[in-house]
């Protein structure tokens, strides 16, 4: 009769683990298909942006094909230049301290996200793992990359960093805060409401938390 009941056990034992398994690779999965796709669509170099010809000045196809020639230098100088991001890895950053409680707040008080997990902390973010669709050069943040005596940033063009990623049970919503910044005095952080249709996430609104 022991026998039969520590064979039940183990069986138990292994059917918990390996639920638990199966769940935290779900969640692991839409995690880094959220990281992924918020980061290439942030964490891109400025597209070039020409003004309109003034009111009083005529617009002449030659100044048209000049402006042409150089969007089009400019879009090739850009692919052809390694886009530098710095990736703060950690969930103990200032995304997560500071707007922790405003997102858990948020959470409580919209019933529409009832069925949301609280926030919580993760273990950090492998830079690895994130898709990127060009071909950047992704590094870990430290604050030895930052220059002093200057507000740009010199070691890196970019800057990003993730709070924890909050679920639904189905695991088809999403809240997530993106601190994004192109110096220290260029940045925002918003906290993005996503949903999942035909297995790809997508943003269906945002609010911003910060700006500077």
């Amino acid at each position: 009769m022991i026998d039969a009941m520590n064979k039940s056990i183990k069986i138990l034992a292994f059917i918990l683990i390996f639920v638990s398994c199966k769940k935290t690779s779900i969640e692991e999965r839409n995690k880094y298909q959220i990281v992924s796709m918020l980061y290439n669509t942030l964490a891109k170099p400025i597209e070039p942006f020409f003004p309109p010809a003034l009111s009083n000045k005529t617009f002449t196809v030659e100044d048209s094909i000049r402006i042409l020639k150089m969007i089009k230098n400019s879009k090739e100088e850009i692919k052809n230049t390694q886009f530098r991001v710095a990736v703060d890895p950690s969930f103990k950053n200032k995304v997560f301290i500071e707007n922790r409680e405003r997102i858990n707040k948020y959470l409580k008080i919209n019933k529409s996200h009832n069925d949301f997990k609280s926030l919580k902390e993760e273990k950090i973010i492998e830079i690895s793992k994130i898709k990127n669709n060009r071909k950047d050069s992704i590094i870990l943040f430290s604050e030895n990359l930052l220059t002093k005596g200057t507000k740009e940033f010199v070691k890196f063009d970019y800057f990003i960093s993730f709070s924890p990623v909050v679920f639904n049970k189905n695991y088809n919503k999403a809240v997530v805060a993106v601190s994004g910044a192109r110096s220290k005095l260029a940045g925002a952080v918003v906290l993005y409401y996503l949903i999942k249709k035909d297995n790809k996430w997508m943003v269906y609104n945002e609010k911003v938390l910060q700006i500077s």
